[in-house]
């Protein structure tokens, strides 16, 4: 739990700083100081796509380990975004907003496992919503795509399993 919260509260929701306006606070110092980015831009720096693997291979308590680590970093980071389900499939992308949203249960998949095709509709949603990171929620087994060019984050619940590319992070019960 607390890899992935760190990983997010440090390199995804980091507090942007800029030159272009000085902090009001020090205004009649010698000292230019930066001041914090609008909340507005920073809001649309911490859009983050979390996509969550339902096929066969994933069990319902595996599916709930995955909600559970999910729920966890987003309620104390306030992160936005966007979810998602897939399999062979890849259901409609929803934004994360309240915690009433994430009362969803494990209804979609059942199938085989396909990353490209959530590789492929990430390009495809980033032509409208800025993503600036993709977290996949999986236990692995499927082929590898070729590389996304956003930043992304595997969630793996086992320790069978490394991808070739991207940070790796193992969800395995202790």
């Amino acid at each position: 739990k607390d890899e992935l919260y760190e990983y997010l509260s440090y390199e995804v929701v980091s507090e942007d700083y800029t030159f272009s306006r000085r902090d009001t606070r020090f205004i009649d110092s010698d000292f230019v100081i930066p001041s914090l980015e609008d909340e507005e831009d920073l809001l649309d720096l911490n859009q983050v796509v979390l996509a969550i693997d339902v096929s066969a291979s994933i069990s319902d308590k595996e599916f709930h380990e995955f909600y559970h680590e999910i729920q966890y970093c987003f309620e104390l980071l306030h992160i936005n975004g966007f979810y998602t389900f897939f399999d062979t499939k890849v259901a409609p992308f929803l934004k994360i907003e309240t915690k009433e949203e994430w009362e969803v249960d494990h209804a979609f998949g059942y199938g085989g496992t396909n990353f490209q095709i959530v590789f492929d509709e990430v390009k495809n949603f980033s032509k409208t919503e800025r993503v600036k990171t993709l977290i996949m929620f999986t236990d692995g087994y499927a082929p590898w795509p070729e590389e996304i060019d956003i930043p992304l984050i595997w969630v793996i619940n086992n320790n069978d399993i490394t991808p070739p590319y991207g940070k790796v992070i193992r969800l395995i019960e202790r």
